[in-house]
């Protein structure tokens, strides 16, 4: 489990650099948790879309890492695809 945790802590940090990096503003990314405790690792704001992205530490990522994506339906703004990345 803290494995997980440390490869999208890693994961994070360098789409952070690539953002400072190129100029890029990073006030525009954001984590998301409720009370209970339903997560997205991170969400992209680009043109008023969100496009969210799950982080994974498996070979096998599918449809199901992605499930928490629903979660953004009921935001008054237009959901780009997501990314689900291992």
């Amino acid at each position: 489990m803290l494995n997980g945790a440390m490869i999208e802590t890693y994961a994070i940090c360098e789409i952070l650099k690539g953002f400072w990096h190129n100029g890029k503003d990073t006030r525009k990314l954001y984590f998301y948790r409720d009370s209970n405790k339903k997560e997205i690792d991170l969400i992209l704001e680009k043109n008023m879309t969100l496009y969210p992205v799950e982080i994974k530490k498996t070979t096998l990522p599918d449809s199901n890492d992605c499930a928490n994506f629903s979660i953004l339906d009921g935001l008054k703004k237009p959901i780009g695809k997501g990314l689900s990345f291992a």
